[in-house]
């Protein structure tokens, strides 16, 4: 089974600011609080790795919140 990494892990990993992973958290801890859908770290790392592979930019959006 894939290890799930903390946001902090795929900022070294995927070298993403920390100041964009500050942010997403902030948004995801509102998000949790408010019942709205947060997609599962495991899609999230999954998006990274695709991301970075095909250096996209942008994305349609996929059904979570966020």
């Amino acid at each position: 089974m894939k290890k799930l990494y903390k946001i902090g892990d795929i900022s070294k990993l995927y070298n993403i600011s920390n100041d964009i992973l500050r942010y997403y958290e902030k948004i995801e801890a509102d998000a949790l609080a408010r019942n709205i859908p947060v997609m599962q770290r495991e899609g999230l790392e999954f998006m990274i790795e695709i991301f970075k592979h095909h250096n996209c930019h942008c994305c349609l959006e996929i059904g979570s919140a966020i």
